[in-house]
């Protein structure tokens, strides 16, 4: 008789169907668990909730050793070889091979069915990783709190939490969980010097930052100067540091970082209106900036930044057909302001309509690859290719 032989994507699917039937709720609230609701990614991420699920419990198998080496291998030859072809015609089954290439990368040498990862927080951290690095900063902080609950000083664990808030816009967390690293034990120098940098632009990126956190923030990156003189980043700790100690004159409640507050004495009022305007806009609440940002525009010539900025808002405010309004203003008047490009699309894959944010994000990819790259464009258009195939009848 003859032996069945299922592919290889078809037994991780099963797997993963089989998982997600056994699947409990989280122990803690659904909004702190985005992956375990339906729907889209939501802002700023690339990857669906299901996907990231699918994902999640897939790198659980391969840490725990329930794979099969030989079917990840097979895998991962299988995306080698594609990821070389000059054209790419992905499938179902290409696209999951990719993705167990990209997951098997993350595992430490010499995982396999024989010898699983058995240290847990080692598991937590790599999960955490793979949060973070889908921007799902969330539930890479639940993650990383449940580590150094058990270890406190887990290697990179802190710093890294420090960096979700940092990126949840929670500042003041960050330089508390950095402080620590600083001020308790002996951290290895590579995660001094991350500690370092990063609360220096922790202080830096606060909109009012007190004079104790200037202070730490200076003495950080006065610090970081003399332990890595020649970092790569020197040029970017010196403008920095310049900015703080010209904080530190600005008084209390001004954000010594706003557009208004950089602008020359000899400003004109045109310039400042424009400054005023796009601080509302990264400043202050959605509801705040919109009134703001329409006066702008009242009373000044159309320009790209600002356009882009109140079609974000209303994108904000759950006002998409406006904010589609707002895009298709900024892309006809200013054709090369790519953020227009970028931010269209958004507002077109909110308003349900897939196609139509992959051909802006392409025109995104045609006029300025770099940006394109570094919004990881690539992967959101793949993702409305693949909602756009499904909408199809």
């Amino acid at each position: 008789m003859r032996k069945f032989t299922m592919p290889f994507a078809q037994k991780i699917i099963l797997i993963c169907l089989v998982l997600v039937g056994c699947h409990k709720p989280p122990a803690y609230a659904p909004s702190a668990m985005p992956e375990a609701s339906k729907g889209p990614a939501p802002m700023g991420s690339a990857t669906s909730n299901a996907l990231l699920k699918e994902k999640v419990e897939l790198l659980s198998l391969m840490m725990q050793g329930k794979i099969p080496t030989e079917q990840l291998q097979q895998a991962v030859e299988k995306a080698q070889a594609l990821l070389k072809a000059p054209t790419q015609v992905l499938d179902g089954e290409a696209q999951k091979a990719i993705m167990v290439h990209d997951l098997y990368r993350r595992l430490p040498a010499g995982i396999s069915e024989q010898t699983p990862l058995a240290d847990t927080n080692k598991q937590k951290l790599i999960l955490a990783k793979l949060y973070f690095d889908e921007r799902r900063f969330i539930e890479a902080a639940h993650q990383l709190s449940s580590l150094l609950d058990e270890a406190p000083n887990y290697p990179d664990a802190r710093n890294l939490l420090a960096r979700c808030f940092f990126f949840l816009g929670n500042q003041d967390r960050t330089i508390a969980e950095l402080n620590f690293v600083l001020n308790t034990g002996n951290p290895p120098k590579t995660e001094k010097l991350d500690a370092l940098f990063l609360l220096g632009a922790a202080v830096l990126e606060s909109q009012t930052p007190s004079k104790e956190n200037l202070s730490q923030g200076i003495d950080a990156w006065e610090t970081y100067l003399k332990e890595a003189p020649q970092s790569p980043q020197k040029t970017t700790v010196e403008k920095g540091l310049a900015a703080m100690r010209n904080a530190m004159n600005t008084p209390d409640g001004v954000n010594p970082n706003s557009r208004l507050a950089q602008l020359g004495e000899g400003a004109s009022d045109t310039e400042k209106n424009r400054a005023k305007a796009l601080d509302a806009f990264e400043q202050k609440s959605p509801q705040a900036a919109l009134p703001i940002l329409r006066q702008a525009l009242t009373n000044l010539k159309p320009e790209p930044e600002i356009l882009t900025a109140l079609g974000r808002t209303l994108v904000r405010l759950q006002k998409v057909p406006e904010a589609q309004e707002a895009f298709a203003k900024a892309v006809e008047l200013f054709p090369n302001h790519v953020p227009a490009w970028h931010y269209q699309g958004m507002a077109f894959l909110l308003g349900g309509s897939p196609e139509k944010a992959v051909q802006s994000w392409k025109t995104v990819v045609s006029k300025d690859p770099a940006y394109a790259q570094t919004h990881q464009l690539s992967r959101r258009i793949q993702v409305a290719e693949r909602m756009s195939s499904q909408q199809s009848p």
